[in-house]
């Protein structure tokens, strides 16, 4: 560490941003090599205080059966394989995945997986589950919990070496390049409120998706897309950001029993629903699995009722017990591992009771996760010599939709190879220096909310882009929507973004300016959404638009690379990676 005009620079020889599954998991590869320092830092006090994986508790981690039963002794059926594995990957991502990620998932999964259990890691091998999309049960839990485990036992490893150190409450704001090659990060001491420079060979972005841009989320408000935002800006390319998970699970009624998204999560498989008419609308999009479908459907099930008027009282649907007997509802009860107790201690039997009597809840969409990212091959290169990402940040794993158990399974599969590349690149790069011109930008923009003594409240505005984007680019889109999307945001560049100002214009640990910079961030992420989702004319997994809705495997099996260009969003296609599966040729009606 030292200073610079004015700013404190630390040194590594790899910078990873975000240090949860991917992140964490990338640190420990990286720093296997003692030669090799690495810095990890995250706007987290610590590992797994802020992001999704924290939020993972009761998530399951998806490894094809035979690896499960060769590497991890774990009694499963033998008759699946990494091939099985990377079909079901394919097919449900509607045939648009890189398939070069996905046959690294499935092969190296359980390699990994072995490799945490060596490390520490308990898995719970008396019980698996196969979610919609699966042919399978090959996914299983963590013993206790899945992700807080993972992120402990990284920890643990990572306080050990000497050449590794984790950096909590730093907001990372932009990345820094020298002739084209990345040179280090500018971020922001949240408890300082002063700007450090990190200077480095490599940077590995980890931060996850940008859950926060839509008011229901899965995952902590903090995830607001700052590595999609930063490489944006840097002028990284992007995979099918079009694509993005929603799940309706988030309760908004009856008030008090949201404790993350457990009430979806642990009655999962046991509702029906209905719409504000009591029609059980999922009928209409796949009549034999009716409720039983994936996320993708779900949630365009759900956008569809309440876009078009029959949503429940408070502008969801409903979901009930009431087809099952009440002894039957009990008996599921006695036979789960917690009973209706949450994987956090929180107790749902009260609401049990009541359902069971016959309440209905009220569900809306939440976002979830992201299938599009930051472009990337396999080791995790970005078109940015020294760049890498890793986990849900990076785009083509899951194509148009994810299946449930593969997130922290891409997370540990991608960290870990990123983590290699990053370090194997470090050895043999020099450290490029730093563009302090860039530096001085950075602060430009970021403290300027803090100079301006009136202008645009950074809380109202963010309310007000996140109810927008959900209007306009969630699970349901057309034309119009897009286009309005576009434009708006536009406007905020020009006229709101500029004009954000802090009430309190102390910079340490201001949670209103930390606002303010996120607000910045969520909007760079929905322009990139818009534009990549315009020119999809087709419906397919999670993306499904109104005005084109069938699935169209004759023009659209292709993938959406965007980038910005002097300030303004560029869109081309792409063929897709194919290495083994052929798509599907033809036109079908969603959900094809």
């Amino acid at each position: 560490m030292n200073n610079k005009g004015g700013y404190t620079v630390y040194t590594t020889d790899v910078l990873i941003i975000g240090v949860e599954a991917a992140g964490a998991y990338a640190a420990v590869k990286a720093s296997e090599d003692e030669h090799v320092d690495v810095i990890a830092i995250t706007k987290g006090s610590d590992i797994a205080r802020a992001g999704a994986t924290v939020t993972a508790s009761h998530s399951t981690f998806a490894i094809e059966c035979q690896g499960l039963h060769d590497l991890l002794g774990a009694p499963t059926d033998t008759r699946d394989s990494p091939e099985a594995f990377f079909e079901d990957v394919i097919k449900e991502g509607k045939y648009v995945n890189d398939q070069t990620l996905v046959e690294s998932l499935a092969r190296e999964g359980a390699p990994r997986a072995r490799e945490l259990e060596g490390w520490g890691f308990e898995w719970d091998k008396t019980q698996f589950y196969a979610s919609p999309g699966h042919t399978y049960q090959r996914e299983i839990f963590g013993l206790n919990s899945t992700g807080p485990q993972m992120c402990r036992v990284m920890n643990r490893i990572l306080e050990r070496r000497p050449n590794s150190q984790v950096m909590g409450n730093m907001l990372a704001l932009d990345l820094l390049t020298s002739g084209g090659e990345i040179a280090g990060a500018v971020a922001l001491d949240l408890l300082t409120g002063e700007l450090v420079v990190f200077q480095a060979q490599c940077v590995i972005i980890a931060t996850g998706g940008a859950q926060a841009l839509y008011p229901y989320v899965s995952t902590g408000k903090e995830m607001t897309g700052d590595g999609h935002a930063m490489a944006c800006r840097a002028g990284v390319e992007f995979h099918d950001m079009e694509y993005i998970q929603f799940i309706p699970g988030e309760l908004i009624w009856p008030p008090g029993w949201m404790v993350g998204v457990q009430p979806f999560v642990m009655f999962d498989g046991l509702y029906w629903w209905y719409n504000g008419l009591g029609d059980r609308f999922m009928r209409r999009w796949d009549p034999m699995k009716i409720e039983d479908v994936t996320r993708d459907i779900r949630s365009i099930g759900v956008a569809t009722e309440v876009l078009e008027g029959r949503a429940s009282e408070h502008g969801g649907i409903y979901a009930s017990f009431a087809h099952l007997p009440s002894d039957v509802i009990d008996n599921v009860g006695r036979t789960r591992r917690r009973g209706w107790i949450s994987s956090s201690g929180f107790d749902y039997n009260p609401l049990v009771e009541m359902m069971k009597e016959g309440l209905a809840l009220e569900f809306a969409n939440y976002c979830h996760f992201w299938m599009g990212g930051i472009k990337i091959n396999v080791d995790g290169e970005t078109n940015i010599p020294g760049l890498y990402a890793a986990g849900e940040c990076a785009g083509g794993m899951n194509g148009a939709n994810r299946i449930s158990g593969v997130a922290l399974t891409q997370c540990i599969v991608q960290g870990a190879r990123a983590g290699m590349a990053a370090a194997a690149h470090a050895k043999k790069t020099l450290r490029r220096e730093v563009d302090w011109g860039q530096v001085e930008a950075c602060r430009e923009w970021v403290f300027r909310p803090l100079e301006r003594e009136d202008g645009t409240s950074p809380m109202e505005l963010r309310d007000q882009v996140t109810e927008f984007a959900m209007a306009k680019t969630g699970p349901v889109r057309d034309q119009e929507m897009l286009e309005g999307a576009i434009g708006e945001a536009e406007r905020l560049k020009k006229v709101e973004l500029p004009h954000l100002y802090c009430r309190t214009k102390s910079p340490a640990y201001n949670l209103e300016w930390v606002q303010a910079i996120q607000t910045v961030n969520i909007v760079q992420v929905m322009e990139i959404v818009a534009h990549s989702a315009l020119p999809v004319k087709n419906s397919r997994g999670a993306h499904y638009r109104r005005d084109y809705p069938d699935t169209d495997n004759d023009n659209f099996i292709k993938n959406v690379v965007a980038k910005q260009v002097d300030g303004r969003c560029q869109v081309r296609f792409e063929p897709v990676k194919i290495t083994s599966i052929t798509p599907p040729k033809g036109r079908r009606p969603y959900p094809g």
